[in-house]
Order: structure tokens, then sequence, then C-alpha cells
């Protein structure tokens, strides 16, 4: 029914057909709604978020994953077009690109299986202190730690948390990591405690440690870095003035992108179209202005 594939193909038959879809082309479920929390919960990504006897945690990015794999699938769709004259229907589901943001989680479990993947792992099980612990600052802010080689590491973060270098509780990787894990996690969430998050992201910053403090949306929304490389940018709109807005994500040296109008506003264009597209005289056009029927 509609305008499918099927059906635009005998108008040409090198066409490329996108569609995206909820939980692909095929088998039972081919024509359930498309509703990316629908797909997020087949999953089984979104019972590992949260902390373990917190509810599930829906993190709403599979539309974005499964949007930039159906523009992939069409590119190479044109590709393959320019290649053999061949056109043919491209469907990304959000199930698809739920499973794709997932992907290292579900890869794990594919690969070898068991209950630890089914189930949120708890902040003090976390086996490398230093790597993906979260440690709370004075502020209430959060600080994310990223050093999994703890050896590389450690030199330039134990004098900042007030840690001997040759403590012989933490003297090597294995400890650390090992035997006195715990003890490690209890003296880190007691130091980061002790001072705001702009000191943590100051010191670590300075001391080139891999790590940051965990920001909200009012970050990019003022970060020179993601203001120099045209990730958020400002725009002048007529009648309003300066207002913020994504940019584009990609970086091209000889293309790059460049916004040429801005979205219109509520019936900038009404006259335009009516007369230029339509043939609606001026005089028509105001009495419809008049009248309340257009803006």
């Amino acid at each position: 029914s509609g305008l499918n594939y099927a059906k635009l193909q005998t108008l040409r038959h090198d066409i490329i057909y996108a569609k995206a879809s909820g939980f692909g082309p095929k088998g039972p479920d081919r024509d359930l709604p498309a509703k990316d929390e629908l797909a997020a919960a087949r999953t089984g990504m979104m019972p590992i978020l949260p902390q373990p006897g917190q509810p599930p945690v829906y993190a709403g990015a599979g539309q974005m994953y499964t949007a930039v794999m159906l523009a992939f699938g069409v590119a190479l769709a044109l590709r393959h077009r320019h290649e053999t004259g061949e056109g043919q229907e491209v469907d990304v589901s959000l199930f698809a690109g739920n499973i794709y943001g997932a992907s290292l989680d579900v890869q794990a479990f594919l690969a070898m299986g068991g209950e630890r993947f089914l189930k949120p792992a708890a902040r003090l099980d976390a086996g490398n202190p230093m790597s993906g612990v979260l440690y709370q600052s004075s502020d209430g802010r959060w600080v994310c730690l990223t050093m999994p080689d703890t050896d590389r590491w450690w030199p330039g973060f134990a004098p900042l948390v007030g840690i001997e270098l040759d403590d012989p509780r933490f003297n090597d990787h294995e400890k650390r990591c090992g035997e006195n894990r715990l003890e490690l996690i209890r003296i880190l969430d007691e130091v980061f405690r002790q001072k705001p998050s702009a000191h943590w992201k100051r010191v670590l910053t300075e001391s080139q440690l891999s790590a940051d403090v965990i920001e909200e949306f009012n970050y990019p929304a003022r970060d020179e870095q993601a203001s120099r490389n045209r990730y958020v940018v400002e725009l002048d709109r007529p009648g309003v003035g300066p207002i913020k807005m994504l940019g584009f994500p990609i970086f091209m040296s000889e293309t790059p992108a460049r916004l040429n109008r801005l979205a219109p506003c509520l019936g900038q264009h009404s006259a335009e179209i009516l007369h230029e597209m339509l043939g609606y005289s001026e005089e028509r056009i105001g009495q419809l202005q008049a009248a309340g029927v257009i803006i």
C-alpha cells in the first residue's frame, strides 16, 4: 500500500528507497509501531544502566543511531548504484539502532554469555577504582576517572589524592584492582568529597590525567571547544536576536557545512508562495491577511 519500493521501482528501476522502521522489514514484528522506547526495551541495555535496585533507564539515543545508519546505508546504496546501475531498498530499524548503540555489551554477552551481563553492576563491584568509577565532589557533582592502566597513571594521580607513591597497599596494579580495590575506592570517595568539582577539573587537567567532571547541558552551550569546532553555533534570528543551536558534528576540510538560511518564522513565506506559486494577486493576498486567514 502507498508509495512502497515495489511501486516506485516500476517508475524508476534504479531508485533508492530509504525507510526507517520499528523492528526491521522481516519477521513477525515488522509492523509493530516504530517507537524508540519499545525498541530500546528489547536490547537488554536498559536494566543494566542504573544502580542495582533502581528502575531500568531509557537512554533515548536509539533514534540518533538509527538516523545516522540510515544516511550511511543510503550512501552505500548510492555507491552500489554508481558501480552497477542497480537501485535498492534501504531499511534501518529503531531496534537495530538500539542494538548497535549497545553493541559492546550485546556482543560481550553473545561471545561469553553469563549472568553478569544481565544485571546492573553496583558501583563497588567495579574492577578498577581508577577507571569507570564515579566520585562525588564537595559541591555534589561527579568526577569520572578513565585510567585503566593504573601503573601508567599512578605516579601523577597518587600525589593529587594524597596517597604515597610507594604505599604498600597500592604500589602495583594488581593490588589497586585486586585485594585492596575496595580500600582504594573508600579513600578516593573521602578525598574527592573534600574539594569542589572546579578544583578537581583544574588539577586533573593540569596534570594531564584522563579524567573530567560530568557536566550538564549548560556546559556545551558555553564551551569554547564546542564553539570553535562549530558543534554549537550562534545565529542572529530577525526579530529575536542571537540564538544558539546545534551545528554540524562532522568536520570536512574542503567542504565545510554552512547555513544557507534559518528556519522560516510563522507565515514568513505565505504571501510569496500564494503569489509566485499559486498566482494570487497582491490585492487578494491583502484581503486574506486582513481577514486573518494568513499571517
